[in-house]
């Protein structure tokens, strides 16, 4: 901020910053708070002297000298330069104990035996590294996170983890330099060495000539090497798995945002946790049938999903073929006493809406709330309302709606293009002479659950036990896939 003050950070969260300053004050008895020195009128010291907590400035019971050479001691401190701590802290205990000022002495005894201590339970990661960050980056589209991994004097002092977002348009390089710009430039401490996972480039070079010049010494950005690689692919992991619980976190938020939003705008008793969406699928009439998805607490619940062969109808009629599908899982619900859902969704305008409200209403659940999605303008129809609702479609509620009908459309489609599959390799079966019925259940078995018809080659048929390449030759020709 220009105001002659020393900045140190950014932290990544606020109880890693309030865990640091309470270890500060722990070990270095400094004032709590500001204080311009020395006063003209002596005060009477708080509580914090009289438990060795603060060296009491304000009382005139340390020099300016003595009180400077503290903070010094906690820049050092700050920066993780620990080995030149200690040594400066038992220069000043020698030289109290020898004036005999033996309780000053001891207050300094204890500053070292408690940065000893810290020092006994870091790891040593190598002796023959000195001061080095490694960089580390994960990324998924759009965002990203960086790992910092602080070595001083050869042990692990910290590590900071950042958020990042607007890489799509970026390369890994430009990425990390970027970070490096942004992070290190107003930094107060720039250690000698930092490792990123590239090898030197004219980029490199003068970026690294600039740092070199904020830190009034020789910095380098090298690759990362020798001992430095099993630690940069620890905090490779530290950065998938960080980025992982932010999206996960993010998600989670936006799900329950989405619910909340979802219960506002359709005026709904209760956040809706369970919801389940019905679409038709079909060609032209033919080979019709029904799926079902659900989704709790605003994620994909798959044990809840379920296909429909429809019974009733053999031509186009999407209305009617909605009330079998909602009477067929209503009565199932009712059957075997399953959870209702909070809403059901049906994809679809008016029409289809009525019907589903009406096989609702015969079985006795006419309760629960139900809506209509059309597809073409994103619209939203309520029962018993000729007129649909129009609402921004960057709403959560809009979003996660579109997110469980377009999943009902792409279940719906994948098990009728099977089903339609199906039906054509058994009519072309059925041409082909020598093909008996077991092994016309076998090749529609084996063959149609993991490809689309347009898909077999004659590979896949000669794999099947019991088909020879002859055999296999005329059904690949039949199917004229040539």
């Amino acid at each position: 901020k220009g105001d002659n003050k020393k900045y140190y950070g950014p932290y990544t969260d606020v109880k890693t910053a309030r865990e640091f300053l309470w270890l500060l004050h722990r070990i270095f008895p400094i004032r709590k708070t500001p204080l311009k020195l020395p006063l003209k009128t002596p005060q009477r010291p708080c509580l914090n002297y009289h438990i060795q907590r603060c060296l009491a400035p304000c009382t005139g019971n340390v020099s300016v000298e003595d009180y400077n050479s503290m903070i010094e001691m906690v820049i050092y401190f700050m920066e993780g330069k620990r080995e030149k701590i200690i040594s400066e802290l038992e220069k000043k205990m020698f030289e109290y104990s020898e004036k005999m000022l033996f309780e000053r002495a001891a207050i300094y005894r204890n500053m070292i035996r408690t940065l000893q201590d810290m020092s006994s339970k870091q790891s040593i990661i190598n002796t023959t590294l000195g001061d080095e960050d490694i960089l580390a980056l994960a990324q998924r589209e759009d965002t990203g996170e960086m790992i910092v991994f602080e070595i001083r004097s050869g042990k692990l002092e910290g590590k900071k983890s950042f958020a990042l977002s607007g890489l799509k348009d970026s390369n890994l390089l430009e990425t990390y330099l970027s970070f490096i710009k942004l992070y290190y430039f107003q930094s107060s401490f720039i250690p000698n060495t930092i490792r990123i996972p590239f090898k030197t480039t004219q980029d490199i070079t003068t970026l690294q000539k600039t740092l070199s010049q904020l830190a009034e010494k020789s910095v380098k950005l090298s690759n990362i090497q020798g001992a430095t690689i099993s630690l940069w692919k620890l905090a490779q992991k530290n950065a998938e798995m960080n980025l992982t619980e932010r999206i996960l976190a993010t998600k989670l938020k936006e799900e329950k945002q989405a619910l909340k939003n979802l219960q506002e705008i359709l005026n709904l008793p209760s956040i809706p946790k369970i919801i389940e969406c019905y679409d038709i699928s079909h060609f032209q009439g033919s080979q019709p049938v029904g799926s079902g998805v659900m989704f709790v607490e605003g994620k994909p619940h798959k044990p809840g999903y379920r296909h429909y062969n429809i019974r009733g109808y053999s031509q186009v009629n999407d209305p009617g073929m909605i009330h079998e599908v909602i009477s067929r899982r209503l009565s199932r619900i009712q059957n075997d006493n399953l959870k209702v859902p909070d809403l059901i969704v049906i994809d679809g305008g008016e029409t289809q809406l009525a019907r589903a409200c009406e096989a609702a209403n015969n079985l006795g659940f006419g309760h629960i709330p139900m809506i209509g999605l059309a597809k073409k303008r994103e619209e939203i129809y309520l029962p018993n309302e000729k007129y649909p609702y129009k609402f921004d479609i960057n709403l959560p509620a809009i979003r996660l709606l579109r997110r469980i009908r377009d999943e009902a459309h792409r279940f719906g489609i994948e098990f009728h293009r099977k089903k339609r599959n199906k039906a054509t390799l058994e009519t072309i079966l059925d041409k082909i002479p020598n093909i008996g019925s077991k092994r016309r259940k076998q090749i529609l078995s084996q063959l149609l659950v993991k490809k689309k018809l347009k898909e077999i080659k004659k590979e896949d048929l000669i794999e099947l036990e019991g088909i020879g390449r002859e055999l296999a030759e005329q059904i690949y020709n039949t199917l004229n896939l040539k």
